[in-house]
């Protein structure tokens, strides 16, 4: 289980590597709105205001959602190593719901790196996953959960 929880803690440290280079990805996010802006039809066209707009709220969106990344990472680590039964659920889906995360955004523009740390973060995440679900760990959330006397 210690595998586990060391792990859930180096994937939250990579969350933290990815919202730092979030905040200096502007020019490759307004390059990918320019980059699509171009294949848009007349009518859907944005303006350079529109463009700049829509960066803004892409990196904010991307930072706030690499800051919930980072608690959540924290968090199950936390809950984990205490042996919560139910941590070990929800860290499932989550990891799941990373993984359908990682497929959708390969239709993104993404920079390499972020592309990097994201499969970093799912090998990551599938090691925790494959600790917490060995026997030792199995008897860990047992013993965390049985009703003291």
């Amino acid at each position: 289980m210690d595998n586990a929880v060391r792990l859930m803690q180096v994937g939250g440290v990579v969350a933290i590597i990815s919202v730092v280079i979030g905040l200096f990805s502007k020019g490759t996010i307004h390059d990918a709105i320019v980059k699509a802006n171009e294949s848009a039809t007349a009518t859907k066209k944005l303006t350079a205001s529109e463009i700049d707009s829509l960066t803004t709220v892409s990196m904010v969106s991307a930072v706030v959602v690499g800051l919930i990344a980072v608690a959540l990472w924290f968090w199950m680590a936390s809950v984990n190593g205490k042996g919560k039964q139910w941590g070990r659920i929800v860290a499932t889906v989550f990891f799941v719901l990373s993984v359908l995360s990682l497929v959708a955004s390969l239709a993104r523009p993404e920079s390499v790196l972020t592309r990097i740390l994201g499969l970093v973060q799912l090998i990551v995440g599938a090691a925790a996953i494959y600790f917490m679900y060995q026997k030792d760990s199995s008897e860990f959330y047992r013993a965390s959960s049985a009703p003291r006397m």
